[in-house]
């Protein structure tokens, strides 16, 4: 299995679509899209600002916002089923899919209700949950080296990543929005 994690940054660019038609195009695995927060994510960090949220009500607002980014990759691209359930998910031995993350993340997932836990936490959980092979986030930062590295990346994802991925055993590779096809055809032969 594949987890790709479209960042929220892609929003307003001309990258977004392509993502989704390239995987959507690959044949030889399952592939579940893990959304970012994008601009709706925005908007709970500047609720937060405007009105101190509790650590758990942001929490849960952030991930409704990466649930509303992921009904917007499907209204994008319909050829993905949407998804919820991980279990349902594991049932399923082939496919493309979008992670609609609330109801997983809330329910079973016991990262820290903070805003060091973002979209790129909740892709390694997802990906470890699911014993995903391949973990590729996609961000909108320079990306020279694709192998996911601590020391050269960072500062490009959340603050609890690093601990998160100790219990991932798959692989870890990080892209720029612009380097679909570099990516997916790393993918085509796997």
């Amino acid at each position: 299995m594949l987890v790709v994690k479209l960042g929220g940054s892609l929003y307003g660019s001309q990258y977004l679509s392509q993502w989704l038609h390239q995987l959507a195009q690959l044949k030889t695995q399952k592939v579940v899209i893990v959304p970012g927060g994008g601009p709706f994510a925005d908007c709970v960090r500047d609720a937060d600002q405007a009105h101190h949220l509790s650590n758990e009500n942001a929490h849960a607002m952030a991930v409704l916002a990466m649930q509303q980014y992921a009904l917007l990759l499907s209204n994008i691209n319909s050829s993905y089923t949407r998804i919820s359930n991980l279990k349902t998910l594991a049932s399923h031995s082939d496919g493309h899919y979008i992670w609609l993350p609330f109801e997983s993340v809330m329910q079973s997932c016991h990262l820290p209700c903070s805003w060091k836990v973002t979209s790129d936490s909740l892709a390694a959980w997802l990906a470890h949950e699911c014993k995903a092979s391949h973990l590729c986030l996609v961000k909108s930062h320079d990306i020279n080296e694709h192998i996911y590295n601590s020391e050269h990346h960072a500062s490009i994802v959340d603050e609890y990543f690093s601990q998160m991925i100790q219990q991932y055993s798959g692989k870890i590779s990080i892209y720029h929005a612009s380097q679909v096809e570099k990516m997916t055809k790393v993918h085509s032969y796997e």
